[in-house]
C-alpha cells in the first residue's frame, strides 16, 4: 500500500488578500472569504475569473439543483 506525502502548507503569513468587492463600514459589513481550493498559482487569473462570474451574475435558481421545485409552485 502506498502512502501519500501531506501537502506543506504556505506559511501562515504568506497568503495575499484581495479585495474584491468593498461595501462600506468593516465593523456593519458581512465578509465572504474565497477558497481557490485546486488552483495553482499559474491558474490565479483563472480564479479571479470566475469569482467574478460567480459574484456578479444574478440567480433566479440554485445553481446546484435547477430544476428543484420551489415551495410558491410546488413544480
Amino acid at each position: 500500500m502506498a502512502v501519500a506525502t501531506p501537502a506543506t502548507a504556505a506559511p501562515a503569513g504568506s497568503a495575499t488578500v484581495v479585495p474584491i468587492q468593498v461595501t462600506g463600514d468593516p465593523a456593519k459589513r458581512f465578509n465572504l472569504v474565497l477558497l481557490g481550493d485546486g488552483y495553482t498559482e499559474a491558474d490565479l487569473p483563472t480564479f479571479r475569473a470566475h469569482v467574478d462570474r460567480h459574484l456578479n451574475t444574478p440567480r433566479t435558481r440554485t445553481p446546484t439543483w435547477p430544476s428543484a421545485p420551489t415551495r410558491a409552485t410546488g413544480s
